[in-house]
Order: C-alpha cells, then sequence, then structure tokens
C-alpha cells in the first residue's frame, strides 16, 4: 500500500515537473500552455532512464528499510497493554498509596522472576478495604471470590521474553541497584500497564555499554548513565580491586555484560 501511495505520489510530481518545464517554455516563446505538450514532457519524464534508475533505487532502498525494520520487530511487543481479569490500577496502588513494587513482586530481590501477586498479598489490605474508590465493589469482589475458592487470579503476562534468553531480576534490581521504573517506566502513573521498552538485543546492549540515563523519566537524556557501583557487592568488590583501579562506577560491559553467554546459555 506505501509502495502504490509512492508511487502515485512520484506520478504527480513528475507531472507538476511537466508542466512548470511548459510554463517556462510557453512563458519564453510566449505561447499558451498546451495539454498535449505537458502530457508529452511528463511522458518524456517517465521514459527518462535517469528518472525511472532513481525511482527504482528509492523504491528498492525504501523498501529494504521497511523489510528490515519490519523483521527487526518480530517478537517484539512495545505498547502490549493487555486486558487483565480484574481492573487494576497501579496508578491508585503505587502511585496515590505510594506501595512498595517489592511488596507486591516479591521475587524481584531474590531469584530470576519478579513474581506475580498471590491473592493472599491483595487480602492482607482487602480484608480491611472492601469497597475500592474508583470501582467500588465490582473488581475486589473478584479479589475476595479468588482468596474464598482458592482459585488463582488468571493475570495475563506483559512482559516476555523469548525463551532463549536469560534475565535474571535480582541480578539487575538486587545486585546492579536497578530502578524497576527504568525497565518498566513510570509505572505509578499508569491506570493500565503496558510494556515501555521494546525488550530488543539493542536495547538491553545499550544499557549494558552504559548509554542510557539514569533518570527513568529520561533514558535518553545526557545526565548520569546507568552504571553499577561496585563497592556495594562482595562480587564486584573483588573485581573492583582486580581489574577496575578506582572506578567506583563502572558499565556492565565493563564487568563482562557484553559476554553472549551471560544472557544465551
Amino acid at each position: 500500500m506505501l509502495v502504490g501511495i509512492l508511487l502515485v505520489v512520484a506520478l504527480v510530481l513528475l507531472g507538476v515537473i511537466a508542466l512548470l518545464i511548459q510554463a517556462v517554455r510557453a512563458k519564453e516563446e510566449q505561447k499558451p500552455i498546451e495539454a498535449v505538450n505537458v502530457f508529452g514532457t511528463f511522458k518524456k519524464l517517465a521514459g527518462n532512464k535517469f528518472v525511472i534508475t532513481a525511482f527504482t533505487l528509492f523504491v528498492v532502498a525504501y523498501g529494504s528499510f521497511a523489510l528490515v525494520k519490519q523483521a527487526r520487530s518480530v517478537g517484539l511487543h512495545q505498547g502490549y497493554a493487555p486486558v487483565q481479569p480484574i481492573a487494576f490500577s497501579h496508578k491508585t496502588h503505587a502511585g496515590q498509596y505510594g506501595i512498595n513494587c517489592n511488596y507486591c513482586h516479591t521475587g524481584v530481590e531474590r531469584g530470576k522472576s519478579a513474581t506475580i501477586p498471590a491473592t493472599n498479598i491483595c487480602m492482607n489490605c482487602h480484608n480491611y478495604i472492601q469497597e475500592g474508590s474508583k470501582y467500588g465493589t465490582k473488581e475486589l469482589s473478584k479479589v475476595v471470590a479468588s482468596y474464598d475458592n482458592n482459585t488463582p487470579i488468571q493475570w495475563v503476562r506483559i512482559h516476555n521474553l523469548p525463551d532463549l534468553v536469560y534475565f535474571n531480576h535480582a541480578q539487575h534490581v538486587k545486585v546492579g541497584g536497578l530502578d524497576c521504573a527504568s525497565c518498566h517506566g513510570d509505572v505509578k502513573t499508569m491506570e493500565v500497564v503496558y510494556q515501555v521498552s521494546d525488550l530488543s538485543m539493542g536495547w538491553c546492549i545499550n544499557c549494558h555499554r552504559g548509554n542510557v540515563s539514569a533518570d527513568p523519566a529520561n533514558p535518553e537524556g545526557d545526565g548520569p548513565k546507568i552504571k553499577v557501583d561496585v563497592t556495594k557487592n562482595d562480587y564486584y568488590i573483588k573485581v573492583h580491586n582486580e581489574y577496575k583501579g578506582k572506578e567506583k562506577m563502572v558499565s556492565a560491559a565493563e564487568l563482562g555484560g557484553l559476554e553472549c553467554s551471560k544472557c544465551h546459555y
């Protein structure tokens, strides 16, 4: 469809060029513009080898760029915001009431997965709060039913990585000191959580190289970059003393973060 639109635009531009050429010639020769001459000039331009070559190269270049871009986007789900079984508002819980991410996602500092909250975590508060400020009892009744029936809530996973990729939350959050918002965006302002980053390999490598701003609200900014404080972990202190001289903050790349086997077994 895009190629078709570009062809139409190109033909229109060729027609405009032919019209302008005829207008200039008519002015020089003091003659009126003749439609026959306009179309004749247009036909000549359309049959010109240079014009045909230039247009063909443009279509091939643009088509190749579009193909590569589309191919690179396979498996990436930036902007994905699935409908959840319960209308849970992160803006209310994490934003308005300031509930820490770690309270619900208990595995984020302890293992590979951040974990999806069990219903009993919800009931720690909702044993006493029976009516929500936004949805009343409609959504909370689903939480209570899940707890009473011992049936887990079927939350829909938002952030997915290919099976060939290994990612450990504890390594990034606990050891690396990375803020959740650096990858997941400013969740406390989201009524419905969506995938902010594209989670591509290039995106990860760019962060490991220390090219991403430490300010989650402005990852493309010129401020301090995401680095690892090697003085806050015994393993990194050893690495720091043996290999890194006196630098306190180093990029993940300097700690081997660009080795293929770190993320791909």
